[in-house]
């Protein structure tokens, strides 16, 4: 598979995971759909923003860290924790402190799409630049 496929099927397949663990959720919760046509749309409405997200930040992320050079996949876990919550809070009218622990629930599903991301893009954006140890020695 060449890199340019494997990060394109990386941001094309990341944002279902986020619309994955709200059905799962709802599911687990009691709260969830019993019908498949439930489950379409409430699989449907989260992906929707799950792939904005993913094009609003996901992918300036990406370049970001592809410039920088960060191959961890702690620091895409953690930068896709940040965007989760960051857009929890744009879509929420609940800004106080009080609402804090809503928001960081939304740091789970987005760290478990960019990990999803970056285990299907693998190494690919980052096989063309050199390591720091090669730069240095």
């Amino acid at each position: 598979m060449t890199m340019k496929s494997r990060i394109v099927l990386g941001f094309a397949l990341a944002p279902l995971v986020t619309a994955l663990w709200f059905v799962i959720t709802a599911i687990v919760l009691g709260s969830g759909p019993f019908r498949l046509g439930d489950a379409a749309v409430f699989f449907a409405i989260p992906g929707v923003f799950a792939y904005a997200a993913t094009l609003v930040f996901g992918v300036p992320a990406f370049f970001l860290y592809r410039w920088l050079k960060i191959r961890s996949s702690i620091f895409f876990i953690v930068g896709g924790g940040l965007i989760g919550i960051l857009m929890s809070r744009l879509m929420s009218d609940k800004y106080s402190l009080m609402y804090l622990p809503l928001h960081l629930w939304f740091a789970l599903p987005g760290a478990l799409s960019a990990l999803a991301f970056r285990l299907i893009a693998g190494n690919a954006p980052f096989e063309r630049l050199p390591s720091i140890s090669q730069k240095s020695g």
